[in-house]
């Protein structure tokens, strides 16, 4: 699976439960999955997902992918409110794909 899903280069976002990409909303990380690479942080994002918002995420980016736990909104300043809470620089909007800078 860590194989499979560190070849989607242009990133993902999947929903734990349905088992489906996420494919509408606002996608903004916790925190406590920031700077998560690797076997080691895509384990330790699956697991925080897996236990929170059931979202799970990921991009690559300078030669590294970079795995989240995330939270998927409808509201832009829900979105942001809890982007700055959880110390992002940016979020991105699925609908428009469409990066938000905080």
């Amino acid at each position: 699976m860590f194989k499979f899903i560190s070849s989607l280069k242009d990133g993902f976002t999947y929903d734990l439960k349905s088992l489906q990409p996420v494919k509408s909303g606002i996608i903004v990380a916790h925190s406590s999955t920031q700077n998560a690479f690797g076997l080691k942080g895509f384990v330790k994002a699956f697991t925080h997902a897996r236990y929170n918002d059931n979202v799970f995420g990921g991009w690559y980016h300078k030669g590294s992918f970079y795995f989240d736990s995330c939270k998927v909104f409808t509201d832009k300043e829900e979105a942001i409110k809890f982007g700055i809470e959880n110390e992002q620089i940016a979020i991105f909007d699925l609908d428009n794909l469409q990066e938000i800078r905080l």
